[in-house]
Parts: C-alpha cells; structure tokens; sequence
C-alpha cells in the first residue's frame, strides 16, 4: 500500500517541469515593465544626469567668475569714489549745500562776466576812440596844407 497511484506520479513530474521552467526564465510580474525596457531607460536616465552635472559645473564656473569680475568692479568703484563725499545719496538742495566748490557752469558764468567789460569801462573806450580821431584828422588837414616842393610833384596827397 505504501505504492502511489501513477497519476500523483505524473503530477508531482508536472510540478518539477513548472519549477525547472520558472527558474530558468523568471515569470514577468503582471503589468510590470520588461527588464530590457527597465535597463534602456536607466541608461537614458543616467545620461542625463551625468549631462544636467555637467552643464551644473559649467555654470557654476560661469557664475563664479562673474561673482569675481563683479567684486572687482566694486573694488575699482570704491577706489575711484572719493573718501569725503557719502555714500548714501542726498537730495539735490542738500548737496548743493554741502558741496564747497563751485560747478563747472558757475567756473564759465564767473569768466565770462570777468571778460565782459562794465559800461563805465565801454563808455570811456568810445570816448577815447572819438577823441583819437579828432586828433588824427586835423593833423591830416595839416598835411594836406602844406606846400608841395618841385620833386613831390609826382607824389600824392595822403588820404584818411
């Protein structure tokens, strides 16, 4: 009695067929994604990482340097900028009180009333005009009045 009947034979065999075939191709979870699919998308994947690390260095290279040439833009901005004047902006009449030397227009409008000359100074220079020709017409007529010698008789009388 200890005999198994043929047919417990037959399916424990069935069993060990189905074990043999699982092991050697993996049964496919149900709605899950082939392997092969799986492993091509991790590759495109890591490709882009690898790609977004690199372009992330670049720019933070590209940004350092820009922080650099930023720096040394206010360093030059502070040299230049004279050390008397404030740093915070004013508002003009405050500044226009503040400030002791004159503007460049204040430099011109000052020269020029320098070189301008008074009316007092513009009424004598036409007198003293006036006058010089009432001297230098007489003394014309004087000349003309003279008597001529024999040899001037080719020369000419003096015009004004």
């Amino acid at each position: 009695m200890n005999k198994k009947p043929n047919s417990d034979r037959s399916s424990r065999a069935q069993k060990r067929r189905a074990e043999r075939e699982e092991t050697k191709s993996p049964a496919q979870p149900q709605g899950g994604i082939p392997a092969k699919e799986v492993f091509s998308q991790l590759g495109e994947l890591q490709f882009r990482y690898n790609t977004l690390v690199e372009a992330n260095a670049r720019l933070g290279q590209e940004l350092a340097g820009k922080e650099a040439a930023i720096e040394n833009l206010n360093a030059l901005i502070e040299k230049l900028t004279p050390k008397s004047e404030p740093q915070t902006p004013d508002t003009l009449p405050e500044m226009m009180e503040k400030r002791q030397e004159p503007t460049d227009l204040e430099l011109i409008e000052e020269h020029l009333a320098n070189q301008r000359p008074s009316e007092e100074e513009v009424t004598q220079a036409i007198q003293a005009k006036q006058e010089s020709e009432e001297e230098e017409r007489p003394l014309a007529d004087i000349i003309g009045q003279l008597p001529r010698d024999a040899s001037d008789e080719k020369a000419k009388p003096l015009e004004d």
